[in-house]
């Protein structure tokens, strides 16, 4: 965590002057991001579709604003895709922000059809070089 000095509001001392006040600061976990420095990380998670072909994916900022994010075609799941400066952590005292750094999982279907399977097969034979038996 990070510490904050008050100078001057602590508890006075032996000469009646008020003592420098020191708060260290724990920052509790979060369900989508996670703090690096100033900078914040957050993992999206992409259908595997959208991963394959790539296309926008609506990403909803810490403030509730949105901005639409370009996914790359091929995306590798853990991959950094975007890199927003100035909108990570904004320090206390220097008033710089860090950037805000969205990783991306792919996120698999839970149940397929037979039809999807087929489909499936049939793309595993097109990028494989294969003809079906």
């Amino acid at each position: 965590g990070d510490r904050l000095r008050a100078a001057g509001q602590g508890t006075p001392g032996m000469n009646s002057v008020p003592g420098d006040l020191f708060m260290n600061i724990k920052i509790k976990s979060h369900e989508t991001y996670m703090k690096v420095g100033l900078d914040l990380h957050a993992v999206c998670r992409v259908p595997i579709i959208q991963a394959l072909k790539g296309g926008i994916f609506p990403f909803t900022y810490l403030d509730g604003s949105k901005m639409d994010i370009r996914i790359p075609k091929m995306i590798e799941a853990g991959k950094t895709i975007a890199r927003i400066h100035g909108k990570g952590m904004t320090h206390p005292m220097r008033k710089r922000s860090g950037d805000l750094l969205l990783h991306f999982e792919v996120e698999l279907p839970k149940d397929l059809s037979e039809k999807a399977l087929k489909l499936i097969d049939e793309l595993e034979m097109e990028l494989n070089g294969k003809q079906p038996d």
